[in-house]
């Protein structure tokens, strides 16, 4: 029986990775119905498979009338379960959002009264109470609207066109050898281990981007400060979204952009910081994280197949709430970092992709130079950046 994804495809159009034939393994067993468990195949009963989807819908499942398995959401008679489960996630969602922003208005309480003011007073009590707002009551909002919108039954218009989407791609990422490039987000946290070794403010002191020092020639903290971060909030979320976007980087390109898009995004951010920003210290690994998203926004939009799937959507929602985040949250982001690594990241898809490349695409004869280089300079910076710190001791 042929795939779903390929029956309504567009013949004049290349088949991306996940919509190909061939993009999700064929069963091993003999049995009639099983799912994808962490990479295992699991055959079960037809009972056990519509219940399962009805609390916690495996990525991939495989029924009688398919040699491959394929995502729950194109299994029609798995429908009605799905739509069950995907009530039950907006449900906890909403609740579970609720209780992150109670406690970051917590943890502002908890600051205010540590230094004796009122929470909103202080720039990091304000702070937590923008993470409040953004990652907690503004989620819980839009996980309520769209339980409100979900039909009580199943539809043909459910699933739409971007859950389809996203549901082959997540099947697509689930069989895919892992990514390379989360190993370097490791880079991070053991640079981060020797700063609370050393002390977080004199490992700032010593390597970050003091922009006095990098004025009287210290060009090198435009890139150790990229591998350092100042506070456990900081590495957490930046951990998070280095490992995510790269990981999107790597999978619709290759391993060897990630690094230069990093290294050229976090050097040129910072060179903004210094030009806007030139009597404030930063630090952190957001300008080539920024670089990342804005790589992914060019490269959906510019990208001759990409343009025509619901990933740019998604990518643009994503880059107005990392907007929306750095404008409200001012006195502690730093902007202009943030926006000229967004910039480069953009800047640099035409340069480093073939608009008419089948995805994934391979890289040109530039990046293969470029990668070894890229990868021997955050090599560098880490180096630098804990001989600095050991200097500080």
């Amino acid at each position: 029986m042929p795939l779903p994804a390929l029956e309504n495809h567009d013949p004049c159009r290349p088949l991306l990775p996940w919509d190909r034939e061939y993009a999700f393994p064929a069963r091993d067993s003999e049995e009639p119905f099983g799912y994808l468990d962490k990479k295992l195949l699991t055959p079960c009963s037809e009972e056990t498979l519509h219940s399962l989807c009805a609390w916690n819908p495996p990525l991939l499942v495989w029924t009688r009338d398919y040699d491959r398995l394929l995502p729950p959401t194109e299994v029609l008679e798995l429908k009605a379960d799905l739509h069950l489960a995907h009530r039950r996630t907006q449900q906890r969602a909403w609740q579970n959002e609720l209780f992150y922003a109670a406690v970051f208005l917590g943890l502002s309480a908890l600051i205010g009264s540590l230094m004796n003011e009122l929470p909103w007073e202080v720039a990091p009590g304000r702070f937590m109470i923008l993470l409040a707002f953004l990652m907690g009551f503004l989620p819980a909002f839009l996980s309520l609207k769209r339980l409100r919108g979900l039909p009580h039954e199943p539809t043909d218009a459910w699933p739409g066109e971007q859950d389809l989407f996203w549901a082959r791609v997540r099947g697509w990422l689930a069989v895919a050898s892992p990514p390379r490039s989360k190993m370097l987000a490791w880079v991070f946290v053991s640079v981060w281990l020797l700063q609370m070794f050393i002390g977080v403010g004199d490992s700032i002191e010593s390597a970050a981007l003091v922009k006095s020092a990098v004025a009287e020639g210290e060009y090198w903290r435009l890139l150790t400060s990229a591998v350092m971060h100042g506070s456990m909030l900081h590495i957490f979320f930046n951990f998070g979204a280095f490992a995510i976007l790269a990981s999107f980087v790597e999978r619709l390109t290759s391993f060897s952009v990630v690094p230069v898009i990093f290294v050229v995004s976090a050097v040129i951010g910072n060179i903004a910081s210094c030009l806007f920003l030139p009597d404030t210290t930063s630090v952190g690994a957001s300008g080539g994280i920024f670089g990342l998203l804005g790589f992914w926004l060019a490269l959906s939009t510019y990208h001759r197949d990409l343009a025509h799937t619901p990933m740019r959507k998604t990518v643009l929602y994503s880059c107005l709430f990392a907007l929306g985040f750095g404008l409200l949250g001012f006195e502690l982001i730093d902007n202009a970092a943030h926006l000229g690594g967004f910039l480069a990241g953009f800047l640099l898809v035409p340069l480093l992709v073939s608009r008419t490349a089948r995805v994934p695409i391979q890289p040109g004869p530039a990046v293969r130079i470029l990668a070894p280089a890229s990868l021997c300079l955050l090599l560098a910076a880490v180096v630098v950046a804990t001989y600095q710190m050991y200097l500080s001791i």
